[in-house]
């Protein structure tokens, strides 16, 4: 028992760090994991009759906008797809265009080199 009191403290100080370190990790993969968890808004416009769908996904914000009426002819099934298609098109469009339109621009390039070769 008196073995126990002498390392008393310095169990207590080693379960503290332990405790400190878990709530760092905690934080930190806690951001990550809601940086993927996708947020969806909701706004409608009395004036305009306009209802904004904004969706925050992988840390972008793309949003979605539909009249009232397109709200009332439409189930609630097909005009959830078209706005979900919306938005994930949003998404995607960006991020890829990112990636081809370097693509596009050498190809481009050499286009305009293959047809202007020859040509004086």
């Amino acid at each position: 028992m008196e073995d126990f009191e002498k390392n008393r403290v310095t169990h207590v100080q080693q379960m503290e760090a332990t405790v400190k370190h878990l709530r760092a990790e905690h934080d930190r993969y806690k951001a990550i994991a809601e940086k993927w968890e996708p947020v969806v808004t909701v706004q409608t416009d009395a004036n305009t009759q306009k209802t904004k769908f904004g969706l925050r996904f992988g840390g972008k914000n793309v949003h979605a906008t539909v009249s009232s009426n397109f709200l009332q002819e439409m189930d609630s099934t097909g005009a959830t797809s078209q706005i979900v298609n919306a938005l994930v098109e949003s998404l995607v469009v960006e991020q890829l265009t990112k990636v081809i339109r370097p693509e596009v621009e050498r190809a481009q390039q050499g286009a305009n080199a293959t047809l202007g070769a020859g040509k004086w």
